[in-house]
Formats: structure tokens, sequence, C-alpha cells
């Protein structure tokens, strides 16, 4: 009996404790489910704008940077009338 009755009073112990978990969870969560999908998507899309402008800032420096090495200020620039 005394090996039933710890095994009950473990898995009583343990069915509280994930109430008790769950409960603090609902309390204490920052948002709902649809709130935080719509931050999450929000905090990506200005992650994508934040790397769209970066790679563009670099091929820029790239590009003025090359233009001085070749002493050519039209490199990388359409050429107008050419295939």
């Amino acid at each position: 009996m005394g090996i039933l009755r710890g095994l009950l009073k473990f898995v009583g112990g343990g069915l509280v404790g994930a109430a008790v978990g769950a409960v603090a969870a609902v309390l204490l969560a920052p948002q709902s489910g649809p709130e935080l999908q719509a931050e999450i998507k929000a905090r990506l899309a200005a992650a994508q704008q934040a790397r769209t402008d970066a790679e563009e800032a670099t091929t820029r420096e790239l590009q003025e940077k090359f233009r001085v090495e070749v002493h050519d200020p039209d490199a990388f620039k359409p050429r107008v009338g050419l295939p």
C-alpha cells in the first residue's frame, strides 16, 4: 500500500502542478494567440524591410567604391542605345 499511496501522491502533485502552471500561463500571458501572431508578422515584415534597405545601401556603397577604383563614374549606370 505504501508504494501505491506514494504513486498517487506523485500523480496528484503532478496534476496540481500542471493546473497551477496552466492558470499562471493564462494570467501572465502578454497577448492572445491572434495578437501574438499579428505582432510576429509585423516584426517579420520590419525585419524584411530592414534587410532590403541594408542590401540596397550596401549595393550603392560597393558600386560607388568600384567606380572610384576603376576611375569610371558611369560604371553600373544604364547606357542608352546599347544592347
